[in-house]
């Protein structure tokens, strides 16, 4: 069985320097045992033949050259965040209540402050999908998200402007009205 197993090595090895293509090919083993060279993949009938079986299997070798630095790709397509809006703890009637500096799309112009616990967000320029409201601070807080039916929303009073969303907040511990900041995501 040795020495079969030697003749099959010299063999193969004879093969495989005398075609300069065969790096690329494999070896396979028929249902008798005939071992047949295919230039991809062996046929469903046939296993390929692991060369590491008969110690033909060299050591790794060294690591290749870094290749060269490939052609930027295509943009990428927009997010689908709209605009973002990061809004302060203030008091009620408050002028400035988002940060402008980690916000995009909304501005201080976007957003009243009606009461306690209500933000009204107007005139955006995009009709909001999806609203996410994330706390800043305060863990006791539960948001609501209301997107107004037909732009009015009567906490957030009567303006000539239409209502696009509306965030309120209320305690956890006791349902009371919130005054707290809070991180909001537009869709």
């Amino acid at each position: 069985m040795r020495r079969i197993a030697v003749v099959v090595v010299c063999a193969l090895g004879a093969v495989l320097i005398a075609m300069p293509e065969a790096r690329a090919a494999v070896l396979c083993v028929k249902k008798r045992g005939q071992v047949v060279r295919r230039t991809t993949i062996c046929k469903p009938t046939e296993t390929l033949l692991n060369l590491a079986e008969f110690g033909a299997v060299g050591p790794k070798g060294p690591p290749g050259e870094q290749g060269q630095v490939g052609d930027q790709g295509p943009p990428g397509t927009p997010g689908a965040v709209r605009a973002f809006a990061d809004v302060e703890l203030s008091a009620v009637g408050a002028i400035d209540t988002v940060a402008e500096e980690r916000s995009k799309g909304v501005t201080d112009s976007n957003v009243t402050h009606q009461n306690t616990n209500t933000w009204c967000f107007r005139n955006l320029g995009f009709t909001p999908k999806v609203v996410m409201v994330t706390q800043r601070f305060f863990i006791d807080t539960i948001f609501t998200v209301v997107l107004p039916s037909a732009n009015e929303f009567p906490p957030c009073g009567i303006d000539p402007v239409p209502v696009d969303f509306a965030v309120q907040a209320v305690k956890r511990s006791d349902g009371t009205p919130s005054n707290t900041s809070f991180a909001v995501l537009i869709e």
